[in-house]
Parts: C-alpha cells; sequence; structure tokens
C-alpha cells in the first residue's frame, strides 16, 4: 500500500528517455532491439537471478528496478513496458517453463532471464525439447496482459506456499480467483 508507483513509473518513463535518445526511425527493429539490449542488460545490468531463483522479489516490478535482477517473466514485464513506450512492436511469450519476448513483425524471440538473448523459433523448440515440453507452436502465442498477471501471480501462491506463508499464500489466490473471473464473465 505504501509503494510509490509514480516514482517507480518516472523510473521506466527515464529508462524509455534513454533509449530513446539512441534511436531513429529509420533503424531496422532488429538494430533497435539490440540497443535495448545494450541499454537494458549491459549498461544497466539488469540479469536473471539464477543464484535465487524463488526469491519474491525477483517477481515484484519494484524490486526488480531496485534490485536490477528478476526471472523470465519479470524481466520480460519491464522489456515490455519499455517496448511499447518506444513504439517496438513486442509482445509476451508465455512458453512453458520460460516466459520470452517477441516481436509482432518476425519470429524473434528475446530471452530476458539470459541478457537478451535472440532466438529463433528453431531455437525455442530445442529448448522446451530440451527442459522435457516438447514442442507445440501454441507455445509461442502472445500473452495477453491478463495472462501475464495471472502467471506472475501463479509464480507468487508456489513460492509462498512452499515457504510455508499461507497468509501471502491466500491473499495470491484471491486476486488470481478475482482476475480469473473476468475471463469467465
Amino acid at each position: 500500500p505504501g509503494l510509490n508507483m509514480s516514482g517507480y513509473q518516472a523510473k521506466i518513463l527515464a529508462m524509455s528517455t534513454e533509449v530513446a535518445h539512441r534511436l531513429s526511425d529509420t533503424m531496422p527493429t532488429r538494430d533497435k532491439i539490440k540497443a535495448m539490449n545494450q541499454y537494458l542488460f549491459r549498461e544497466q545490468g539488469f540479469k536473471g537471478n539464477a543464484g535465487d531463483y524463488y526469491d519474491p522479489d525477483n517477481t515484484f516490478l519494484n524490486r526488480v528496478l531496485d534490485r536490477r535482477c528478476g526471472i523470465p517473466i519479470s524481466l520480460s514485464v519491464l522489456y515490455l513496458l519499455l517496448g511499447q513506450r518506444l513504439g517496438l512492436p513486442v509482445r509476451g511469450v508465455g512458453m512453458p517453463g520460460h516466459f520470452l519476448v517477441g516481436l509482432k513483425t518476425e519470429e524473434l524471440f528475446i530471452d530476458c532471464f539470459n541478457g537478451g538473448t535472440l532466438l529463433s523459433q528453431v531455437e525455442c523448440s530445442r529448448i522446451l525439447r530440451e527442459s522435457g515440453h516438447g514442442f507445440e507452436l501454441r507455445y509461442l502465442d502472445t500473452s495477453s496482459n491478463q495472462q501475464i498477471l495471472l502467471r506472475m501471480l501463479r509464480n507468487l501462491l508456489g513460492i509462498y506456499q512452499g515457504r510455508d506463508e499461507p497468509h501471502l499464500a491466500r491473499r495470491c489466490r484471491q486476486v488470481i480467483e478475482l482476475l480469473e473471473s473476468f475471463t469467465t464473465a
């Protein structure tokens, strides 16, 4: 409740402004993506938190901004927020076990957890097969904002259940049920 929302919104706006100064209307989309990756992952130091993956702070965007580390979905949400402000054709891609950012204009995917690595559909298929999920083309479909929020909340629910924090798990479950009720209404 005491979160300074306007402060974090200002941070995101400042970041998008910084990246915007590096882009031109004539740049190909891939060059814009490379400039965004350079800024976000190399200069600003955002990275995947492989050492403490199940820390709840990895899911909360304010904490990701403060600590400059997160999990695939939270880093992707930051990327989406910046990309949308910059007019980049980005979309969320909720692959099983690993969230990515995809382009709307071509089959190119950005792995924010791994420093903005660019992946093709074939590479995404390989990752899914190696992780035991198999591959279905639908795994590369666009995730809606609601689907992204639900996935983040389910991640938190699992973390809180695993940490035996029933009060926090109950709160997550309540918000999940509320969000899910919008799809059935």
